[in-house]
């Protein structure tokens, strides 16, 4: 990984200077070729935390609505993937507050035949792509998507980050790898690097180490390979 840092720095590999580099190099500062990979929610908004909460939550009342509160779904998004005829009539008073803010803020609008309708699907649907998945790939959308996304971030709703590994897959790379994020990791490159892996006679503890490396060196090649294949795609579309 560090040679894909040095190729995306400098546009080649640089030997000498990789010998030089005696450290480790961590997850979270190997770069992306692509600016704006990944999409982030703006979790430090709180207007952006309760815009989730109630389309996504499970915990928000904006299901609980006649004739559909027996079907139990998940969350308000959800109920309008399924329903057609929302009539917001059937709410109660005390939900309109909640109902009123996503009219506000442009997320729903009520029909002449007074039915909840999504003003922007667009924007419903990334949304959920990122709360879900805690993050989305911006160049694998169609263009009309990736427009959205711009728009969402001029508001401030989502931002963008430019490393080789979105954020959950640093978390799950050094869970294995080592212990900067999690105590109860496996922290197997610190454990053979100084002498402190299990002993020699515990095979199947060594098998087991081997196949998490081979499965973490798996991913690792798949995830150059994406950055490449977007980095050319980008290059052809701009000729």
């Amino acid at each position: 990984m560090k040679q894909y840092k040095l190729f995306v720095e400098n546009g080649h590999i640089d030997f000498e200077l990789l010998q030089m580099s005696s450290g480790p190099t961590a997850i979270k500062v190997i770069p992306s070729l692509n600016s704006n990979k990944y999409i982030y929610i703006n979790k430090d908004d709180q207007g952006v935390n309760f815009l989730t909460y109630l389309l996504f939550s499970d915990q928000t009342l904006l299901t609980y609505v006649d004739p559909f509160k027996d079907k139990q779904y998940r969350n308000f998004v959800d109920l309008l993937v399924n329903e057609e005829e929302i009539n917001f009539g059937n709410y109660e008073e005390h939900q309109h507050e909640h109902l009123n803010y996503l009219i506000d803020n442009n997320y729903i609008s009520i029909d002449e035949n007074n039915c909840v309708q999504v003003t922007n699907w667009n924007r419903i649907l990334i949304l959920r792509d990122v709360f879900e998945n805690d993050v989305a790939s911006l160049h694998h959308y169609p263009a009309d998507i990736q427009d959205e996304v711009m728009h969402m971030s001029n508001d401030g709703i989502v931002f963008f980050g430019s490393s080789l590994f979105a954020i959950p897959e640093q978390n799950y790379f050094n869970y294995y790898l080592n212990k900067s994020e999690f105590t109860n990791g496996h922290d197997l490159r610190n454990s053979y690097l100084h002498g402190t892996q299990a002993n020699p006679t515990e095979i199947h503890l060594h098998e087991n180490s081997y196949l998490l490396y081979l499965k973490l060196l798996i991913l690792v090649i798949f995830k150059i390979e994406d950055d490449l294949f977007i980095y050319k795609k980008l290059k052809a579309e701009e000729e």
